[in-house]
């Protein structure tokens, strides 16, 4: 690791001030907390007691530094000879012994105060380190950048002694301490017996201070116990403040990459949005050609079918009329024959009249009988055969008719066939003479670029024989120049051979590097490359960034994972790393981080993004070498993707070595372009050869110059390291020897990093995880709490509608109750209108009949024997009331 910068001396203090001169040290964040050192010589930071022990084991004697004169060295001022030295990180007091190991340990160099107070004090031999405190333990530590740790290694220093004392005056002084000692002992010794001679007489005084001893020491175990709180209480305020900062980074961490995700996201529904309109533009243009191209089809085809229909007729007209012609002909022809044959008949007759006449004399009777018969007989035959005649006709003209109608309509189909035959053979003629111009198009174009690429190689041949020749003309010149420089140069030839045998043991060391090489890419194949120290963690792209994450499943990441792995772009020996969902966007290196990057062609990109193949670096996988920057290999750290430099630890190894696994293409195509790629790979050779022979003119030229200035340069060193040779031998054995033990501590400090660093990745991957579990476990009651509540709230909903639903149902029996009482009201007033009216209607008869009932009593008639016999009313009164009875009944 880089350690930071600081000021080499304290600002308006000279390096050798103070030097000699006894102190305190306070913490310039705990300015009552002294350094001290205890009895079993370790070194703490405790608040004074006001003992007189404590004022001493708290002084120093800073002295000129053991190892370098240039530093410090702190000696404790009560125990001559015992120096403050590191050791595993912790500050201890110890005996001088005069090793080289400890006379560094005890050399510090003292730096501006880290936190802007007091002054600071960096180890000789692990530089980086400063002495702080912590937990009020003194320890050498690196400056991790906190302003806790500023503060705990800035220091305040307090005067005890006269300053820039002599040596004398320290002798004096250490021997006047001892002779204080001494006194004091004797003192102590003399009252110890005195109080030993007094115990008998004095056990009150004893007791007295025995209680006060004992007061006295729960007086102290109360200040220590309050110190501890204080320093617990300080510690706690520190890990709250660094766990709120942790949670801070985490929350800021966390952010961004919901930022960086919602932003992938939304990117990836802009692109997909973005494809998706493409796609529908493209296939409404598709539609819209293919009905266009449908349209014209059918047009096309109505037109022919119209024009076959139209020859059709015209074919069927003209085979009518020649029908009809022929028929025509036929009957002129009959017509012809016929008139010839009346003709014949004629003359016959007039032959056969002729002859009747000549032979009328003989034959009279019988002649003019038999020619009559004859005659007669003559004329049915001729008037048979005529309709015979004219009825084969007919038929042979209907026959001819139809055997030209059938002959046109088989005419007809045979052209419209060749017709069809003829179009179908125009459109294939028509494709071939496409596809023909196609090809040429592309032969041409081919031949075109072929032309344009051997020109160009022509006049790259043509350059590099022009530079050939320049340059042969250069070396010639400096040929003579070199003959002539040879003279001067002889005193020179055995530093150059020892230069060139280190050139040689560099080669072999490349040599030996390169033959860990692996086989070159030939065609491009997809792939995911995991760590092989976290195997789960794969490379990915976020936000234009290298880093490896863990797979969370979903498609943005396997996108984002995939890599399609190519010959390198600035040599087909290596390889680059194409992302599969950002084509021409290639993994390349800057300022020693990993990012994603479009490539502009450039020759600086072209080589950024080249990587050579090794044997993975700790012993499974392989590792990826920077093209333009050997020694710089791919590696994760705090989980980005940055190059750096072998440190030789495990941890480097294991963060350089990666795993590499073939990946599902998931929809894309790998040679789809693979003529494009070849053109491109086959333009990028060509570029690079020519480059390459560039670089190589301009590094020969630049080497003939160095080794020119090299040679001169060595003339004016040898004279002048010759006079210094013994000298300098001494010198860098006594380096050999420092470089040697700054070797073997660097070593120890890289380890301890290395673990120091293992232990903080694991403590954040478990602080991670915890912090992770408690978000799931806060996600889970979340999700749990929003489940009760959307149930309580669906049980509220139920029994809200089941309330509702009895509401109704009891509403509706309370309706149904009042109707029904309602309707028993009714037909109760029904019912009793009806009493009413049947009790009016018997009141009204009662009525009527005790009228006639009193009309009859007041004339009774007189019985007789032809007459009824008419009932008196106080008889006929019981009938009357059982007849209203039942009636009313």
């Amino acid at each position: 690791s880089v350690r930071p910068k600081h000021p080499s001396t304290s600002p308006g203090l000279h390096m050798d001030d103070n030097k000699g001169t006894t102190l305190k040290f306070r913490a310039s964040n705990y300015p009552t907390y002294f350094v001290r050192h205890q009895n079993n010589g370790e070194v703490w930071a405790a608040e004074s007691d006001g003992s007189e022990s404590f004022g001493l084991d708290s002084t120093w004697r800073v002295v000129p530094g053991l190892a370098n004169p240039e530093g410090i060295s702190f000696e404790s001022a009560n125990k001559p000879g015992h120096y403050i030295r590191h050791e595993d990180g912790l500050l201890f007091l110890h005996e001088s012994n005069g090793t080289d190991r400890f006379i560094c340990d005890a050399t510090f160099q003292r730096r501006a105060g880290l936190s802007g107070t007091g002054e600071s004090f960096e180890s000789e031999n692990k530089p980086g380190l400063f002495i702080r405190h912590q937990d009020a333990r003194l320890r050498v530590s690196g400056d991790d950048g906190s302003d806790l740790f500023k503060n705990d290694a800035s220091w305040l220093r307090d005067d005890v002694a006269t300053p820039n004392a002599t040596a004398e005056e320290s002798d004096q002084a250490d021997t006047e301490q001892a002779a204080r000692e001494a006194v004091e002992k004797a003192q102590q010794e003399r009252e110890q017996a005195e109080q030993a001679a007094r115990e008998t007489a004095e056990r009150e005084q004893a007791e007295v201070a025995e209680r006060e001893k004992v007061e006295k020491e729960q007086a102290e175990a109360a200040e220590r116990e309050r110190i501890e709180r204080e320093q617990a209480e300080a510690q706690a305020q520190v890990e709250r403040e660094q766990a709120e900062q942790l949670a801070k980074e985490q929350a800021e961490q966390a952010a961004r990459e919901q930022a960086e995700r919602e932003q992938a996201e939304k990117e990836v529904e802009t692109r997909a949005q973005e494809e998706r309109e493409r796609e529908e533009q493209a296939a409404r243009e598709q539609a819209e050609q293919a009905a266009r191209e449908q349209a014209e089809r059918e047009e096309a085809e109505r037109k022919q079918a119209e024009q076959a229909a139209q020859e059709q007729a015209e074919r069927e007209q003209a085979a009518k009329e020649a029908a009809e012609k022929a028929a025509q002909e036929q009957a002129e022809r009959e017509q012809a024959e016929q008139i010839e044959r009346e003709k014949a008949e004629q003359a016959a007759k007039e032959q056969a009249a002729k002859e009747a006449a000549e032979q009328a004399a003989k034959e009279a009777a019988e002649q003019a009988a038999r020619e009559a018969a004859e005659q007669a007989a003559k004329e049915a035959a001729e008037q048979a055969a005529r309709e015979v005649a004219e009825q084969a006709a007919r038929d042979q003209a209907e026959q001819a008719a139809k055997e030209a109608a059938d002959q046109a309509a088989k005419e007809a189909a045979e052209q419209a066939a060749r017709d069809q035959a003829e179009r179908e053979q125009a459109e294939r003629a028509a494709r071939e003479a496409t596809e023909q111009a196609e090809r040429e198009r592309i032969e041409q174009a081919a031949r075109d670029q072929a032309a344009k690429e051997q020109a160009e190689a022509e006049a790259e041949r043509e350059r590099a024989e022009r530079e050939q020749a320049e340059q042969a003309a250069r070396e010639a010149a400096i040929k003579e120049e070199e003959e002539e420089a040879a003279r001067a140069a002889r005193e020179a030839e055995e530093a150059v051979r020892e230069a060139e045998r280190l050139q040689t043991e560099a080669q072999a060391k490349h040599v030996e590097a390169a033959s860990n090489v692996q086989p070159p890419v030939q065609d491009p194949v997809l792939m995911k490359i995991r760590s092989s120290n976290y195997p789960s963690y794969f490379v990915r792209h976020q936000k234009g960034e290298g880093w490896v994450s863990e797979s969370d499943g979903s498609d943005l990441f396997r996108q984002d994972s995939t890599w399609r792995v190519v010959p390198g772009l600035a040599n087909p020996a290596g390889v680059s790393f194409e992302s599969v969902n950002y084509p021409q966007h290639y993994l390349r290196h800057e300022d020693g981080l990993i990012h994603l990057h479009q490539s502009n062609g450039s020759d600086r990109f072209l080589c950024d993004a080249t990587f050579q193949r090794r044997a993975g670096l700790s012993g499974t996988g392989e590792s990826f070498e920077s093209e333009n920057k050997p020694g710089l290999f791919i590696r994760h750290q705090d989980a980005r993707l940055r190059v750096s430099g072998d440190d030789g630890s495990d941890l480097f190894k294991n963060d350089a070595s990666w795993l590499s696994e073939a990946a599902d293409d998931g929809g894309v195509s790998v040679g789809e372009d693979a003529e494009r790629t070849q053109r491109e790979q086959a333009a990028r050779e060509e570029h690079l050869r020519a480059e390459r022979e560039e670089q190589e003119r301009v590094q020969r030229e630049e080497a003939e110059r160095r080794h020119r200035e090299q040679e001169e340069q060595e003339r004016a060193r040898l004279q002048a390291e010759q006079q210094r040779l013994a000298e300098a031998e001494r010198e860098q054995a006594e380096k050999e020897r420092v470089q040697r033990e700054q070797a073997d501590a660097a070593r120890e400090q890289q380890e301890r990093e290395a673990k120091d660093r293992e232990d903080k990745e694991r403590m954040e991957r478990e602080h991670h995880e915890r912090v992770r579990a408690k978000h799931e476990r806060q996600e889970a009651e979340r999700r749990r709490a929003e489940a009760e509540l959307q149930e309580r709230q669906e049980r509220e909903r139920a029994e809200k509608e089941r309330a509702e639903k009895a509401h109704a149902e009891a509403e509706a029996q309370r309706l149904q109750r009042e109707a029904q009482d309602q309707a028993r009201a009714e037909a109760e007033a029904k019912e009793r209108a009806a009493r009413e009216r049947a009790d009016r209607e018997k009141q009204e008869r009662d009525s009527a009949l005790a009228k006639q009932v009193s009309d009859a009593s007041k004339v009774t008639p007189a019985p007789t024997r032809d007459d009824h016999t008419t009932i008196p009313v106080r008889e006929n009164q019981p009938l009357l009331d059982k007849k209203e009875e039942k009636k009313g009944g």
